[in-house]
């Protein structure tokens, strides 16, 4: 872990203190959720008043946080996706269908 995770951590709270929408009770946490291939990766709870407030202030606080540490000069990593895809594959329509296809 290259990053300094305590600045991370106070970055994040401070993030939190500076939104008027962020509710003081219940208080914002901050967590390391766990640590991959070097990279550690926080889980954040804060609350809002209402459901609405909740996705903007979400945006409102990724946009803040995301140019804190581009200034900051700590790297925002990304993490390995994991897809899966359940069932067969679709079937082509018949006009793309081979002769074998077509008699099926």
């Amino acid at each position: 872990l290259e990053e300094d995770l305590d600045a991370v951590r106070t970055m994040l709270f401070a993030a939190f203190a500076e939104k008027h929408e962020v509710l003081d009770d219940p208080e914002p946490k901050v967590f390391i959720d766990s640590i991959d291939a070097g990279r550690a990766k926080f889980n954040c709870f804060a609350y809002v008043a209402s459901p609405r407030d909740a996705y903007p202030m979400r945006s409102e606080l990724l946009f803040t946080l995301l140019r804190q540490f581009r200034e900051a000069g700590i790297e925002v990593g990304s993490t390995a996706t994991k897809m899966e895809i359940v069932g067969g594959m679709p079937t082509p329509p018949v006009s793309e269908q081979t002769p074998d296809q077509n008699r099926a």
